[in-house]
């Protein structure tokens, strides 16, 4: 059965498993107390109780809800705490965060957008993933990641106004880095598969 997460902009997604072991080791990091099994366990049992349910959709914030509640239940309340404390700072800064459609090429351009000069928008991740998506070409979950790096460096800056070319060029940075890293992860297996052909080719000289 696929699972759909209903996002908090009204987008939907498929349920990963490694979005919930990253999002519960993050939380572990930062109370101090990660441990690898810990977060695999974790991780595990909150999956198993969503495909559990038997509902083809779920919403995001029912999922950290959940993952919060783990946390207490298993003794982990330092990081059920910074989960939330966590949650809470990114939803303030995307509320606090407008991209303004405009190209700065001078100080004035600059000036203007600070001043509010110019028209805006809210923040949305679901819109750069879909820029991605529609100029770069990548499917729709490798999109999802590049933006949610882009966000990340966005909201980092801590400007409430960011004009849109800036996002653009960090898009494509947070792109280009992806598809490098596929790259080198599929020639790391083809060279792994590679090494095991030839050995299995190879003849056997053992007692010779």
């Amino acid at each position: 059965m696929i699972v759909r997460v209903i996002k908090a902009d009204g987008s939907v997604e498929e349920y990963l498993h490694t979005k919930t072991l990253l999002c519960i080791s993050t939380a572990l990091s930062d109370a101090q107390e990660w441990d690898t099994a810990t977060a695999q366990n974790l991780a595990e049992v909150v999956t198993t109780f969503i495909y559990c349910q038997r509902e083809e959709q779920i919403a995001s914030e029912s999922i950290l809800a959940m993952i919060e509640l783990v946390l207490v239940e298993t003794g982990y309340s330092n990081a059920a705490a910074a989960l939330s404390e966590h949650h809470r700072r990114r939803t303030l800064a995307r509320n606090r965060t407008e991209v303004v459609v405009a190209e700065v090429r001078k100080l004035s351009d600059a000036e203007a957008v600070a001043a509010g000069a110019m028209a805006s928008r809210q923040w949305s991740k679901s819109r750069v993933a879909e820029h991605i998506q529609r100029t770069y070409g990548l499917q729709r979950q490798p999109a999802r990641a590049a933006a949610a790096r882009t966000e990340e460096k966005v909201l980092a800056i801590g400007m409430t106004r960011v004009w849109s070319g800036l996002v653009r060029q960090i898009a494509l940075a947070e792109t280009a880095a992806m598809l490098r890293a596929e790259e080198c992860l599929c020639d790391a297996c083809c060279q792994k598969h590679l090494a095991v052909s030839k050995a299995t080719l190879e003849p056997d000289t053992v007692g010779v």
